[in-house]
């Protein structure tokens, strides 16, 4: 998290137009959880930008203690607009930070 806070301060600082900014911080940061970033080789992009949102969602997210709750299945009677509200609500009581909330959503399968 800090690394990427120092990126987005210098890209946001008034002077970020006349030098360059460093990104070895941020990109020795993500090796460390993301081994297939080490060295000078491309990557995917999406790969990327997953690895580095899982990583700021663990370093905010707000459920500190990670329990493994027992969820039943979802009643059938709901409708499926119902269900995706629940299945959000389940999602969030493990896993909730500002990351999922703006980058994170449900899919609905035709």
């Amino acid at each position: 998290m800090k690394a990427f806070a120092e990126v987005i301060t210098e890209l946001w600082s008034e002077d970020s137009t006349d030098q360059g900014v460093n990104m070895n911080s941020l990109k020795c940061t993500i090796q460390k959880f993301a081994p297939s970033f080490i060295g000078k080789a491309q990557q995917d992009t999406q790969d990327f930008m997953r690895s580095l949102l899982l990583g700021l969602h663990e370093d905010i997210k707000k459920v500190i203690e990670k329990s493994n709750p027992k969820f039943t299945d979802i009643e059938e009677i709901l409708d499926v607009n119902e269900k995706a509200l629940e299945s959000w609500s389940r999602f969030l009581k493990v896993e909730n930070s500002k990351i999922n909330n703006n980058c994170v959503g449900l899919l609905k399968s035709s």
